[in-house]
Formats: C-alpha cells, sequence, structure tokens
C-alpha cells in the first residue's frame, strides 16, 4: 500500500508538472502567450511529497520487527536481525 501511495503521487506530480502551463508549449518557451501557475504551487507539491516519502522510509523501516517479532528464534539474533535491517533509518 505505501508504495503504491508514492507511486502514485510521483505520476500525479509528474502530471501536474507538465501541464502547469496553457498552453503546454509555455513550458519551455516563455515567450509564448498563456498562462502558468505559480511555481511555489510546484514547491509546494515538492515538499508533501518528500514529507510522505520519509515517513513512508521511517514506517517501512519498522517493517522488519512486526515480522520478525514472531519467529522462533533466540532474542538476540531477533535484535541483531532487526537492527541490521531497520538501517533504513539511518
Amino acid at each position: 500500500m505505501v508504495i503504491a501511495l508514492t507511486n502514485i503521487w510521483a505520476i500525479a506530480t509528474i502530471i501536474l508538472i507538465w501541464t502547469r502551463c496553457s498552453p503546454v508549449e509555455k513550458s519551455w518557451n516563455p515567450y509564448l502567450p498563456g498562462t502558468c501557475w505559480d511555481i511555489m504551487n510546484l514547491n509546494y507539491i515538492g515538499y508533501a511529497g518528500t514529507a510522505m516519502s520519509a515517513a513512508f522510509d521511517f514506517v517501512l523501516s519498522l517493517l522488519p520487527w512486526k515480522i520478525i517479532w514472531g519467529i522462533q528464534m533466540n532474542m538476540r539474533e531477533k535484535f541483531g536481525v532487526g537492527i541490521a535491517m531497520s538501517l533504513g533509518l539511518l
């Protein structure tokens, strides 16, 4: 679910970047008549995507603990494997 949401956000951001100007050609030729969104709107979309990605990275780095905790193995080994798999937090 987390990976699907990240991909949906990325695709939506790409579409918004491509369609921010009307006509689309104004994106690469500023001398054409037409209108474009304020560039700050794209910055806010980028900030939201970055925050969402950081939150999802945190969630996905803690996922191995849930999986490992139910496995029958020595507690010391569980902690070692859990820490090794959660190094994505760094």
